[in-house]
């Protein structure tokens, strides 16, 4: 909690603004493939400035459309790379601020990203990439607790 409160003030001390994460629910797109059988899952949060959620909360169909738009229409190959996933947010940000006619994104972050690259037989793919992202936040609250545990 310490750590939070000091990045708030810290933040509004550089920057003269605070900005704030507004988690969007989970994203489950197909990627662009030949074979049409690549899936993509992705939990993002968007960085806003505090005073603009109502905003985002007026605004979040489209801003979901938008996401759901640009995710559908990379490839795994562009999705796969650090640099690929650093302009997949570049681009997010900068769509969402020009169809809502304001810089109201400051950042983006990807809290779950997961590609799964090939559709076996018989399967279902989203429960397939559940089980990974469950894996996943599992691994993920065990390291934040080891962590936690040193402090």
């Amino acid at each position: 909690m310490k750590k939070f409160i000091f990045i708030i003030l810290l933040s509004s001390l550089c920057f003269g603004e605070t900005f704030s994460s507004y988690p969007l629910s989970r994203f489950y797109v197909n990627l662009l493939s030949e074979s049409g059988t690549r899936f993509l899952a992705a939990d993002i949060d968007l960085a806003i400035k505090l005073d603009d959620s109502a905003l985002i909360d007026q605004k979040k169909s489209k801003i979901r459309d938008t996401i759901i738009g640009i995710l559908s229409s990379k490839t795994f190959e562009e999705v796969s790379t650090i640099k690929g996933k650093q302009r997949l947010k570049n681009q997010i940000i900068k769509e969402i601020n020009t169809n809502i006619k304001k810089d109201i994104v400051n950042e983006i972050y990807f809290t779950n990203f997961v590609v799964d690259p090939r559709k076996k037989a018989g399967s279902n793919n989203i429960d397939d990439l559940q089980e990974v992202l469950n894996k996943i936040n599992y691994n993920l609250i065990a390291l934040i607790n080891m962590i936690m545990n040193k402090n």
